[in-house]
């Protein structure tokens, strides 16, 4: 654990805050999407499909979708009907979505497995196209691994100093100070919400979807172990979908700076 010093004075994060965000954040992109949208588009590109793995291998493996342009999309064309009052949903959602057909030109070899192809070869085929209507969080995992000491080395006086067979867990060190404004308290929040639902399920956490509009994350859906459902949420088949006492996460987030 690491003292963390700051003058900086916070204030706790309200839910009426994080509304009033997502309805200006929406009232933003739906104003920038319906002035954008008013054509039909006919277009070439690649196609990138998503893995079809079975559950098994998902487990065991850890597959993840990886975005390989170069080796893994395949050719094709698209036609995409943007015009207003078009749409299949509502206008400014994530999942805003525009009727339209696409070709391909090869066979998708990730589809082998399946019994009924989504997309025949060379026929226009009735689809779903759902533009990134929102800013993506640029957001990541610290860079991290386990280092395991085989062998001391030797000092410059001809001596040998270390510890055989010790383990470290070695994160990447980040550079900066947080930004206290609007988004450093957002992010602030979310990190240690995060946190404490892990402390919360004993470690027995994982993350399987997020989910928000613009730059908030605002749904987290956790998955953890079956016998802890009813500790936080009390979510279907263990999901946890929020259920945390605001009042007490508000006095936690002020306090969070010394806790770190």
């Amino acid at each position: 654990m690491h003292e963390y010093h700051t003058d900086l004075t916070t204030e706790a994060l309200l839910v009426e805050d994080i509304w009033a965000a997502l309805l200006q954040s929406m009232v933003e992109i739906e104003s920038a999407v319906l002035a954008a949208y008013a054509d039909v588009y006919q277009e070439m590109g690649q196609f990138l499909p998503v893995p079809v793995l079975g559950f098994n291998d998902l487990v065991k493996n850890w597959e993840t979708f990886m975005l390989e342009w170069r080796e893994g999309s395949y050719q094709g064309g698209i036609i995409v009907d943007e015009q207003r009052n078009h749409e299949l949903g509502k206008p400014g959602s994530l999942k805003m979505v525009h009727p339209g057909k696409m070709v391909l030109y090869k066979e998708v070899k990730e589809w082998d497995r399946c019994n009924a192809k989504p997309f025949s070869l060379g026929v226009q085929t009735r689809a779903a196209f759902k533009r990134w209507s929102v800013k993506w969080p640029l957001v990541r995992f610290v860079m991290a691994g386990l280092f395991w000491v085989t062998q001391p080395c030797q000092t410059k006086d001809g001596s040998k100093k270390g510890r055989l067979h010790v383990h470290y867990l070695v994160e990447e060190l980040l550079d900066g100070v947080l930004d206290f404004r609007q988004e450093g308290q957002l992010a602030q929040f979310l990190c240690f919400s995060q946190h404490l639902q892990y402390m919360e399920m004993r470690g027995m956490v994982f993350v399987s979807d997020y989910q928000g509009v613009g730059s908030l994350l605002t749904d987290l859906q956790i998955m953890t172990n079956l016998m802890l459902k009813e500790k936080i949420g009390g979510g279907e088949k263990g999901k946890i979908e929020g259920g945390l006492d605001w009042n007490v996460v508000e006095i936690c987030i002020m306090d969070a700076q010394k806790e770190v």
